[in-house]
């Protein structure tokens, strides 16, 4: 049967979208590894099925059907032994060319479903190897060009869930000042990452602390160590609140945080991430690496940081912007170090 042009385009369409799942459950079953839950794994085998059917559609490969009409297998099968018996070479040699062609039928298509399996398969490692092999740090004045070339694969990855001391309970009450809003008036998930977890950087750990007092909002601390290792500057960690829903940055004039360095050589970076993965950093020490016209107040243990939005996170779709990140990597951090920060909030434009 032919496929009209509408169930063509429809087939096509659907694949793309199985496709796109089929991604999504390698992404997660590759960052999860043999923890992965079986229902994922399943769900992986069950889409690349369904791909290669559909592929097989749209190519127009039929299943084999019988060139003796519609008379079952196992009438043939019966007749051939009557016919054996009673010596009918013709109709013997008919049966046996029926068998031949419905059996070069099924391995051809057996090997069809082989060959796009094998290909489906390359296809999603390349695009799985383009997502998450080459991302590069922001570049900075003052490093040589060999050094920021080393750090590719080294420093983003999907973050990694890991486990979260919370001091207390925190119960927010949202912000009653309009002319600015908190991180933690906007529903998020709050995770923290680092490079362990990660097959290609193996390098550098992490623990945030999230704690809250009366009448005050709260805060995030974060212990990190980044060892020094002799494959070279690798290594990162940090703390991402993932947004629910995109949010729309260009409705306010600055971003602002209050960040305390335990130590002299404690340091931070800040990074907003949109929908489509474009990432931005700003160094919040080293005279704002990165950043634009930023304003900063307080001495050099703690800081209150204020990020013109508009001047900066050029890279950011900032009406889609799907994540705050606080990060530390091994290009201008090593050993272990401890950050606070605090007062994390957006400040409405005309105030």
């Amino acid at each position: 049967m032919v496929m009209d042009s509408d169930e063509h385009e429809h087939n096509i369409k659907l694949r793309r979208t199985l496709e796109q799942r089929l991604r999504k459950f390698e992404l997660q079953a590759a960052s999860q590894g043999t923890s992965t839950p079986p229902h994922v794994q399943l769900e992986i085998e069950q889409l690349r099925l369904d791909i290669a059917q559909l592929t097989l559609q749209i190519n127009g490969v039929k299943a084999p059907v019988s060139t003796t009409g519609t008379t079952p297998l196992s009438i043939l099968t019966s007749t051939s032994s009557v016919t054996h018996s009673s010596n009918n070479q013709r109709e013997n040699h008919n049966l046996s060319r029926v068998i031949l062609i419905g059996l070069f039928a099924v391995f051809v298509i057996v090997m069809s479903f082989i060959f796009i399996n094998t290909f489906l398969i390359q296809k999603n490692n390349e695009i799985y190897n383009q997502e998450t092999a080459v991302v590069e740090l922001q570049a900075t004045t003052n490093l040589q060009n060999t050094t920021i070339a080393r750090l590719k694969q080294a420093t983003q990855v999907t973050p990694m869930p890991q486990t979260i001391t919370v001091t207390q309970q925190i119960i927010i009450t949202p912000t009653p000042n309009s002319n600015f809003i908190r991180i933690e008036d906007i529903p998020n998930d709050l995770y923290s990452y680092n490079g362990d977890a990660d097959s290609k950087v193996k390098n550098g750990s992490g623990r945030l602390v999230v704690s809250y007092r009366q009448n005050t909002v709260p805060s995030y601390r974060f212990d990190y160590t980044i060892p020094t290792i002799p494959q070279g500057d690798f290594g990162f960690a940090g703390f991402v609140f993932l947004l629910s829903d995109t949010f729309n940055f260009e409705e306010y004039d600055y971003i602002e945080c209050t960040i305390t360095y335990m130590d002299n050589n404690s340091k931070a970076q800040i990074g907003l991430k949109d929908v489509s993965g474009n990432t931005d950093y700003i160094r919040l020490v080293d005279g704002f690496v990165g950043g634009k016209e930023i304003n900063a107040f307080g001495d050099e243990k703690t800081r209150t940081v204020q990020i013109p939005i508009e001047a900066n996170f050029e890279s950011v779709n900032k009406k889609l912007v799907k994540e705050i990140t606080f990060s530390v990597n091994a290009i201008f951090t090593k050993e272990t170090h401890t950050f606070v920060i605090q007062n994390i909030r957006l400040i409405r434009k005309g105030t």
